[in-house]
């Protein structure tokens, strides 16, 4: 009885002496356990680790969630955590991110694992298929992040989103990921302007001068010594297996919108120097694989000249000779023909036969 009478004593002055110099500064060396709330509205120092939902914090701050529900997505349990579970703000801006991460999130799966998905940080922003509400000047982003370089001092990047898949480790992996994302519409609702599996705007309205503007910008790099089967720089593949797609474009550029300023040169697709280093076969700067399909060119098309006179205007310069090949050379089974039209509008063609004689027909190349 006196225990109990001496603990509840001190619990009662510990209080006392608490809240009466909460704003002063206040040691505490002795362990708090309390099914209440904590509030410091001065400076708060904590000399060692501090856990939330754990009583063997192993950082500065270890957080450990109780999950509240368990989902399946696809036949997969989905571990959801509860909102909000940690937010921080910094008002003072003196923070200084070095070496390690922010928020680190750490998952030891088990031995066996299975068929189960870990994230580092999921966002999920829904609304119910209850609501009828009409949101036509409002939007749903998951994850929308800013970051501002408001000052005038120089600062070297400015990046919004910046993540790194790493794979170190001897296992096998199926694909790695620098950014992934998918864009689904399943519901009846019609989509009146786009669906994108990405999308991003630069947007430039100061004076200043910028080197390098680009809408899409990505490094492949191998310094490794082992063997890769193929390095894509832009890979799409479209899988349509219902529905009418009035055009598929495998890459557009258009519109060009350019109502004031000026361009000196635009280039609709360009391709630099692709043949430097040791390669065993001459490259392409541009292959086309299907036999099967056209191509079209509105405009002149130059070959060794930029600047075509006509639709097909071949140039091998002012003071070289310009030779042009039609046919297989060296093969006997390869005859070439050239079809064109009279002046009135009738079939003609033309070959050399075999004694060096050009012979004209009246009719097309068959």
């Amino acid at each position: 009885m006196k225990s109990k009478i001496f603990l509840v004593f001190t619990l009662i002055l510990f209080l006392v002496v608490f809240t009466t110099n909460l704003n002063a500064s206040t040691t505490i060396s002795t362990n708090i356990n309390t099914g209440g709330s904590l509030t410091v509205s001065s400076t708060g120092i904590f000399a060692g680790n501090v856990g939330i939902g754990t009583t063997t914090p192993a950082t500065s701050l270890s957080i450990v969630a109780t999950p509240s529900t368990t989902s399946y997505v696809d036949g997969i349990a989905t571990t959801i955590y509860p909102a909000n579970l940690l937010s921080i703000t910094d008002t003072t801006v003196s923070a200084v991110r070095n070496a390690g991460s922010l928020i680190d999130y750490i998952a030891n799966p088990p031995s066996n694992p299975g068929a189960k998905r870990y994230y580092g940080q999921e966002v999920t922003l829904s609304t119910p298929s209850s609501n009828e509400q009409s949101m036509t000047s409002a939007s749903l982003t998951g994850i929308f992040l800013n970051a501002y370089h408001q000052g005038s001092g120089s600062i070297s990047n400015v990046t919004s989103l910046n993540g790194t898949a790493t794979v170190s480790g001897s296992g096998n992996v199926v694909a790695v990921n620098g950014l992934s994302g998918t864009a689904t519409v399943s519901g009846s609702g019609n989509v009146t302007s786009s669906a994108n599996g990405l999308t991003g705007t630069v947007t430039f309205t100061g004076n200043g001068t910028k080197v390098t503007a680009r809408g899409v910008f990505a490094t492949l790099v191998n310094t490794g010594s082992g063997t890769i089967t193929n390095l894509i720089g832009n890979d799409l593949t479209v899988v349509s297996t219902g529905g009418t797609i009035t055009n598929l474009y495998g890459f557009r550029f258009d519109p060009l919108s350019s109502s004031s300023g000026t361009i000196n040169n635009t280039y609709g697709f360009y391709v630099g120097d692709i043949t430097s280093g040791t390669q065993a076969n001459t490259p392409y700067s541009f292959y086309a694989s299907d036999a099967g399909a056209y191509n079209y060119f509105a405009g002149n098309t130059g070959i060794g000249t930029t600047t075509p006179q006509t639709k097909l205007h071949v140039s091998s310069g002012a003071s070289a000779t310009t030779t042009v090949t039609v046919g297989e050379l060296g093969l006997t089974t390869s005859k070439a023909c050239v079809n064109m039209n009279r002046d009135d509008g009738n079939p003609a063609s033309f070959f050399i036969n075999a004694a060096g004689t050009i012979v004209v027909e009246l009719n097309y190349c068959r």
